[in-house]
């Protein structure tokens, strides 16, 4: 909107619901936006942040787990008890990772699949208009390009910390010694 004086000219580039018509609709339109910006991101990042934080608890549970396994003859209740722990605790992670999979399955798969289309059309229209952009469309576009790219390894990652923590603990379960804790308890009945 142009004034005798000035012209209002929102900071972002989104459609503004009612055209600035003086400094404080301006002002107002200006803390509108930015809130409007701050709730997508925290609703776009929260998914991310939660099952990214959810998955390393998960991971580092079954970490734990697999020391206990390991440790399973040297526990001060006895081997007996232990065991009995190791089994609750693993029940308790099989449901973590079931309700984990239940509510993040679809939501992840769509994150995954929008993410690599946008990487995908991003660079398109990139290197289609690359004569036309100036440098710091370029930079804009690596820096996107990049947190996209950051976004999938996080993904990746979780996804990979968690089959190999849990196929450690089925290693660790399976080279368990669990003659000797039988031998013990039949020596000691």
């Amino acid at each position: 909107m142009r004034n005798a004086t000035s012209e209002y000219k929102l900071p972002y580039k989104i459609k503004p619901l009612l055209k600035p018509y003086n400094a404080k609709s301006y002002a107002f339109g200006c803390i509108h936006e930015f809130l409007r910006i701050i709730m997508v991101i925290s609703g776009y990042l929260g998914t991310d942040c939660f099952f990214t934080s959810t998955g390393f608890h998960l991971s580092g549970q079954l970490a734990v787990l697999k020391c206990k396994v390991k440790n399973v003859l040297n526990d001060a209740d006895g081997p007996r008890q232990a065991i009995r722990n190791i089994i609750l605790g693993h029940h308790r992670l099989i449901r973590l990772a079931d309700l984990l999979e239940d509510s993040f399955n679809i939501i992840i798969g769509q994150h995954l699949f929008g993410t690599t289309i946008l990487l995908c059309i991003s660079s398109y229209r990139m290197l289609s208009s690359l004569a036309v952009i100036e440098t710091a469309g370029i930079i804009t576009f690596i820096v996107y390009a990049f947190l996209l790219m950051c976004k999938l390894f996080i993904y990746c990652y979780v996804g990979e910390s968690l089959l190999k923590e849990s196929s450690n603990l089925c290693d660790e379960l399976y080279f368990c010694d669990c003659f000797v804790c039988a031998h013990f308890y039949r020596h000691s009945e």
